[in-house]
């Protein structure tokens, strides 16, 4: 295929890894459900079949079966959507490298997630992308999440991004602290993979959105005085 531009080639691209992305965001929410699913029916199957040294009366029913090992899980699941995100701004960002012709590699630069596209993409790579101020701040509260748990055991006390994560509790439902830790479960999980989401398609859309304005702008005639010269 042969691109008239730049620009055009990004447009390509940005359609492309958006179009895959959304797929596979779709793949993640239907891994989401069979946990959900294996979770509930193990429990289930644990509850009709319990052996008399497991009947212990000073926990709930819920617990014992279901909340036992359903934050691992959902955990797991938790992590996977953020590394999954962690992918999706790199090929982003690599497009950006590519049209802008930046020397540096996004990897070359400090900083979190968020800072490293504010940064590469908005001004090494001028791009700009309109996008709502409390979607910026959930994907960060999302990102904190995933560090305390990976980094902290889930502690949110001492966290240096313990305010994130309250912010996104005060937003959102899903998110239980309890003892001064995280517990994941199915709603927040839900709840990450929607902003996630959202995220990801203003991110797309938005680049794509920049390199068709700029293949507009290529398209227009030329001014008076440029035809003058």
């Amino acid at each position: 295929m042969q691109f008239k531009s730049s620009a055009e080639k990004a447009q390509i691209s940005f359609q492309g890894h958006g179009a895959d992305y959304y797929g596979q965001m779709n793949d993640l929410l239907d891994f989401l459900d069979e946990i959900s699913a294996f979770i509930k029916a193990r429990a289930e199957h644990l509850e009709s079949n319990q052996p008399p040294e497991f009947n212990l009366k000073h926990l709930e029913q819920e617990y014992q079966y279901a909340e036992a090992f359903g934050p691992i899980l959902h955990q797991s699941f938790l992590l996977s959507l953020v590394t999954f995100l962690e992918h999706a701004v790199n090929d982003f960002l690599g497009v950006v490298r590519e049209w802008r012709v930046i020397p540096i590699s996004p990897s070359d630069l400090r900083g979190d997630l968020l800072e490293k596209i504010k940064v590469y993409a908005f001004r090494l790579g001028r791009l700009r992308i309109e996008m709502a101020q409390e979607l910026w701040q959930d994907v960060g509260s999302v990102v904190a999440i995933r560090n305390c748990l990976v980094h902290h055991a889930g502690r949110v006390s001492g966290n240096p991004q313990n305010s994130q994560i309250y912010a996104f509790s005060d937003r959102h439902s899903g998110l239980i602290i309890e003892e001064g830790a995280i517990r994941v479960t199915e709603e927040l999980c839900r709840g990450c993979h929607k902003v996630v989401t959202d995220f990801l398609d203003a991110l797309f859309h938005g680049g794509y959105a920049a390199a068709d304005e700029e293949i507009e702008g290529e398209a227009e005639p030329p001014s008076k005085s440029d035809a003058s010269g």
